[in-house]
């Protein structure tokens, strides 16, 4: 558990787990064994992460989710294009250089 990380109350958080730096976990969350949180990972109230899931870096999960085993979220798959960009202040994407 990084020294920078921030988290609620009634946190269970399983044997070799790694919580990177920045990371926010919500109230009554739980993190069994073996789970990997990359840096800036926001993990809302009430969350089960079961062992093995690796959430990557810049990732939000939101409230009253359940992930289950050695699921990885953020990484190369459906949807994954390394070219796009958020536009600052919103939840919006842009391609760079898209034009309107």
């Amino acid at each position: 558990l990084d020294s920078s990380a921030t988290y609620g109350s009634n946190l269970y958080l399983g044997d070799f787990s790694i919580v990177e730096k920045d990371v926010k976990i919500g109230e009554n969350v739980k993190i069994h064994p073996q789970v990997y949180l990359g840096e800036n990972v926001e993990i809302g109230d009430n969350c089960i992460i079961y062992p093995g899931v690796k959430i990557y870096r810049n990732t939000k999960v939101g409230k009253n989710c359940i992930i289950h085993s050695s699921t990885v979220i953020g990484s190369d798959g459906f949807g994954f294009n390394p070219t796009m960009c958020t536009l600052p202040g919103t939840s919006a994407w842009a391609m760079p250089g898209a034009t309107r």
